[in-house]
């Protein structure tokens, strides 16, 4: 049975204490077992709440394709994981647009762990198409 997603990005909002108060309160609800709860914050956030138990998994906004290197502001699949992530988003219409990521940069993307790519879907699209599931990749 394939199972289902529940994923909520938090883009640039909420602060430490909010999001703390908010993921401790969603890892109190209870999930159907086919149901895997994916909460992706602002990186910032995902090594604190990664201490916080519970069901929900943790996903990092965005990945640099290289494992490291002079990448001011940038963190690597790896550090990721590191904080806790399980998932990954990439490809998000924000990201194509304001920093022109391209589809030959997205596919540079690969990781250890699975991505949530957002890549084929737009703003406007995921407003009209209410319940879209987004597809899971493995790498």
């Amino acid at each position: 049975m394939r199972r289902k997603i529940v994923a909520a990005n938090w883009k640039m909002n909420m602060t430490g204490e909010t999001a703390h108060n908010f993921f401790s309160q969603l890892n109190q609800m209870t999930w159907p077992d086919d149901v895997d709860a994916i909460v992706a914050p602002p990186n910032l956030y995902l090594q604190g709440l990664h201490s916080i138990k519970g069901n929900a998994k943790l996903c990092g906004q965005n990945c640099h394709s290289d494992q490291s290197g002079a990448y001011t502001g940038e963190v690597s699949a790896a550090m990721l994981s590191d904080a806790g992530a399980s998932y990954c988003l990439v490809g998000h219409s924000e990201r194509r647009k304001y920093f022109l990521e391209s589809s030959s940069f997205l596919k540079a993307k690969v990781i250890p762990f699975w991505i949530m790519d957002c890549s084929q879907y737009t703003v406007v699209e995921k407003q009209s198409q209410k319940g879209v599931m987004i597809p899971i990749l493995m790498w």
